[in-house]
């Protein structure tokens, strides 16, 4: 495997906006892990940005869950996702075809760029909710092999146990904060004992949690892969 040069995506000023008053807003909800949920508002924009999560309360003779509103933060203007710096990049890179798998975490951002990229004249596919695990290896290569050249899933379905040889190329649109679950998704395509490459791509913005992640996992992969100049 090969990686591309990573170069970070620079975010709008109004998304550096964005992801500044989310982290704040949801440090002060008490959010696990509020930088990574912040940074990936700027992959899927949500003009309202009110979210409603389950609350544990406690009574007298039991804890209880409620369920409260909160806002992650506001934005200016209505955002384009099309117009986003992200997935303009995804095009650019797309633009040399290339069977392709792409990672993400974010189910409602799956669907969306399956029905953004379907518009832009690109074949995608991604899993149905109801696959057995067992079955994600064939539906995969099946689908690159004859109509599709691209296939949207979650890292973390096909971390273990999936082998793909029909993909020379691997985005990561979101990439998963635990580096050893990363290294494991993107082993699954052309494995080692493979006479084919692939190539993957990064893509993460600058100034956000996604950078953090970028850096340690790029200090791992110079470890086990080539880094195409």
């Amino acid at each position: 495997q090969e990686v591309a040069p990573i170069k970070l995506i620079t975010p709008t000023a109004e998304q550096k906006l964005v992801n500044q008053i989310a982290k704040s807003q949801l440090r002060k909800s008490n959010f696990n892990n509020y930088e990574e949920s912040a940074a990936s508002i700027l992959d899927l924009p949500d003009t309202s940005l009110i979210k409603t999560r389950n609350l544990k309360t406690r009574s007298y003779s039991n804890t209880a869950h409620q369920k409260v509103n909160y806002s992650m933060g506001f934005t200016v203007s209505e955002l384009d996702f099309r117009k986003t710096p992200k997935y303009q990049k995804l095009l650019d890179i797309l633009a040399k075809p290339e069977k392709t798998i792409i990672f993400v975490n974010d189910i409602p951002l799956i669907r969306k760029l399956k029905e953004t990229l379907s518009e832009d004249g690109y074949r995608v596919q991604t899993m149905p909710s109801t696959t057995k695990a067992g079955k994600y290896s064939d539906i995969i290569n099946d689908a690159l092999s004859q109509d599709y050249d691209i296939f949207i899933i979650q890292p973390k379905k096909i971390s273990m146990g999936v082998d793909i040889n029909t993909a020379s190329r691997i985005i990561w649109y979101q990439i998963l904060s635990d580096l050893g679950d990363t290294i494991q998704a993107q082993r699954r395509i052309y494995r080692l004992s493979s006479t084919k490459s692939s190539i993957i791509h990064y893509l993460a913005y600058a100034d956000t949690h996604q950078e953090k992640i970028i850096r340690e996992i790029s200090e791992i992969g110079r470890a086990s892969c080539r880094e195409r100049v």
